[in-house]
């Protein structure tokens, strides 16, 4: 490979240098990737969050089948739901 025979040695010096620092910068950025970690103050996390929520008004007297859910299982949830359905036979 004739590409690497040079008889200037300014050229193998600039070379030279140049690859240097390349391979510097390179290992600064990896170095400060890999304390950039150490460098921040962990996150401490804030005491609880409490939300008081007003009480769910009650449920007028005439209300549907899904005022009274909480009482049924979910199979009479799903047949009560499935029957609402218009195009259900």
């Amino acid at each position: 490979m004739t590409a690497f025979a040079t008889t200037n040695h300014a050229n193998v010096h600039r070379w030279a240098i140049s690859g240097a620092v390349v391979v510097l910068v390179h290992g600064a950025i990896a170095a400060s990737v890999m304390t950039w970690r150490n460098i921040t103050v962990p996150w401490q996390p804030s005491g609880p969050v409490v939300i008081d929520l007003a009480p769910a008004p009650a449920a007028p007297a005439g209300a549907s089948n899904w005022a009274r859910a909480s009482s049924r299982s979910t199979a009479e949830l799903i047949v009560a739901a499935l029957a609402a359905l218009p195009f259900s036979s």
